[in-house]
């Protein structure tokens, strides 16, 4: 029986009161997998470990709801630092991942199939952005732009569509990563 066709074990650690105890499952990387990550729980964060360097498999393991993504020549340490990053909510993906992510992201960009929705905005909208990111209120903004408060309102609702963003949060953060609050 090959590594590949090995069916899954299941470590768990004792369930003392020992909160530094890692609880993990290792598994083969079968696609009926695949199906079964997505029936697990959601609190349940998986790291895929993988002999497939392969660009379609890194995306439906995401899509199933994968938190990390490594092969498995990786050595034992970037295991344990993988298994470390996604117990603490954060996705862990190995350098070849991140490599095959952002080649895709690159070609979807050269294709005009992934665009740069920031400068879908209009200067209105991108002032209005930045002092929502600023935490000005809708009140406070529409004082500054001697536009009603319902105004800005309506270019928020159009911003947060534009940009694919779901909340006042959401907008602070992209601001934040587009660098629109380095200069206020």
């Amino acid at each position: 029986m090959t590594e590949e066709t090995q069916t899954a074990i299941a470590h768990e650690a004792p369930r003392a009161q020992q909160t530094s105890k890692i609880r993990v499952l290792l598994a083969d990387d079968h696609t009926i997998l695949l199906a079964g990550v997505r029936r697990l729980l959601p609190d349940v964060r998986v790291l895929v470990l993988t002999m497939h360097e392969n660009e379609e498999y890194l995306f439906q393991v995401l899509r199933a709801g994968a938190s990390g993504y490594m092969l498995k020549e990786a050595a034992d340490t970037e295991l344990i630092s993988a298994i470390r990053i996604i117990n603490n909510g954060s996705f862990y993906l190995s350098s070849s991942a991140q490599s095959m992510m952002v080649g895709d992201y690159l070609q979807r960009v050269r294709s005009g199939e992934e665009r740069d929705s920031y400068s879908e905005l209009t200067e209105r909208e991108r002032e209005i952005l930045k002092h929502v990111a600023e935490g000005y209120t809708n009140n406070q903004i529409a004082e500054r732009l001697f536009i009603s408060p319902k105004t800005v309102d309506t270019h928020r609702t159009h911003i947060m569509d534009k940009l694919n963003l779901h909340s006042r949060a959401e907008l602070v953060k992209y601001a934040m990563r587009r660098g629109l609050l380095e200069d206020s």
